[in-house]
C-alpha cells in the first residue's frame, strides 16, 4: 500500500495523476514515506512534445546593387575686391564706420562651379583729415556649389583683407582686395 500511496503522489505531483487517486491519498498516513521512496516508485514516465508546425515567410532577395557613395573635400577660392566711400567729422575727424561692397566668383576643384557672391561688410576706423588710414576686414560669404548641373553644398569663404584711404575734405575712399578661401566636402 505504501508504494501505491508513492506512486500516487508522484503522479498527483507530475500532474498525470486523477482526481479519484489523490482523493484516496486524503487516508495514507505519508509519515514514513521518504523521498528516495518516491523516486523509486515512480514510474519513469518519457514526455513527448506535440510538433510545432513552423512556417517562415518568404524572403525576397534584391539582386540590385546599389553604388557606394563617395565623396571628397574641395577646395574653393576667390579674388574679391571692395570699396566704399563715407564721410568723417570734420574739423577734427574720429571714429567712423563705412560699408565696403564687393563681389566675388570663386573657383573651386574637382569640376566644381561656384556662384557669384555679393558682400557687404563694415569697416570702422578712427580717421582724421589728411590721415592715411588702414584697417583690417574679415568677411564671411556663403557659395554655392554646383558640378554637373545639380546643387551638391554650399561652402563659406573667410579670409582677412586690409584695406585703406585717404580722406579727401569730409570725405573718405576706401577700398582693398585679397583671396577668400574655404573647402567642403561634397558627395559625388
Amino acid at each position: 500500500m505504501k508504494n501505491i500511496a508513492i506512486a500516487v503522489l508522484a503522479l498527483a505531483v507530475s500532474g498525470i495523476a486523477y482526481a479519484g487517486d489523490i482523493e484516496n491519498l486524503a487516508s495514507t498516513n505519508f509519515n514514513n514515506i521518504k523521498i528516495s521512496d518516491v523516486k523509486d516508485a515512480a514510474p519513469e514516465i518519457p514526455v513527448t512534445a506535440a510538433p510545432v508546425e513552423t512556417k517562415t515567410a518568404p524572403v525576397k532577395t534584391d539582386k540590385t546593387v546599389l553604388p557606394q557613395k563617395t565623396g571628397a573635400y574641395v577646395q574653393v577660392s576667390g579674388y574679391l575686391s571692395l570699396s566704399g566711400t563715407g564721410s568723417i567729422m570734420m574739423p577734427n575727424g574720429g571714429y567712423t564706420s563705412i560699408y565696403l561692397s564687393g563681389s566675388v566668383t570663386p573657383t573651386a576643384s574637382d569640376g566644381v562651379t561656384c556662384s557669384t557672391a555679393f558682400v557687404n561688410t563694415p569697416v570702422s576706423a578712427f580717421i582724421y583729415p589728411n590721415q592715411y588710414f588702414s584697417q583690417m576686414v574679415s568677411p564671411n560669404v556663403s557659395v554655392q556649389l554646383t558640378k554637373d548641373g545639380k546643387y551638391v553644398g554650399t561652402v563659406t569663404l573667410n579670409g582677412s583683407i586690409t584695406v585703406s584711404g585717404f580722406p579727401s575734405g569730409s570725405f573718405v575712399s576706401v577700398n582693398g582686395s585679397g583671396y577668400l578661401s574655404g573647402s567642403a566636402y561634397i558627395d559625388e
